[in-house]
C-alpha cells in the first residue's frame, strides 16, 4: 500500500496532474536488498519450511530453508539452497530421503539469485 501526502493538490509540474480515485499510476519502490536469497515457486515449499532438492544423482534431499517472504506466487528463502540447485516443485505424496526421482528438465532451470529485492 503506498499513501500519498496531498493527492489533490495541484503540482508546478503539468507532467504530474492531480490524483483522482481509481486514477492508474507508475510507482518507484525502493527494497531491502537480501544477499544469497532465492526466489521459488510457491510450490516447492513444504510443511514445516522444508523443500526437496535434487542433487546430481537424482535423489532427493530434505532441507530447511529460512523464508523471508512469502508471495501468491513465489517465496523468498534467505538460507538452505545453494545457486544451482534443483528444487522439486511436483507435490510428492510419500518422500523419503535419498529417494531416486525421474526429473523433468524444464531447459535445465535451476535455483538463481538475481540480488532477490524485497518490497
Amino acid at each position: 500500500m503506498v499513501v500519498v501526502d496531498e493527492p489533490y493538490r495541484l503540482s508546478d509540474n503539468a507532467d504530474r496532474p492531480p490524483l483522482k480515485v481509481g486514477m492508474f499510476v507508475n510507482v518507484e519502490m525502493e527494497g531491502k536488498v537480501v544477499p544469497d536469497a532465492f526466489s521459488i515457486p510457491r510450490g516447492g515449499l513444504n510443511p514445516n519450511d522444508l523443500i526437496y532438492v535434487l542433487n546430481e544423482q537424482n535423489q532427493l534431499e530434505m532441507r530447511e530453508v529460512k523464508v523471508v517472504k512469502r508471495g501468491i506466487d513465489d517465496i523468498i528463502v534467505s538460507s538452505g539452497l545453494k545457486d544451482g540447485e534443483r528444487v522439486v516443485t511436483t507435490r510428492l505424496s510419500a518422500v523419503s530421503e535419498g529417494m531416486l526421482l525421474d526429473p523433468i528438465d524444464h531447459e535445465n532451470e535451476t535455483v538463481s539469485n538475481p540480488d532477490s529485492k524485497l518490497p
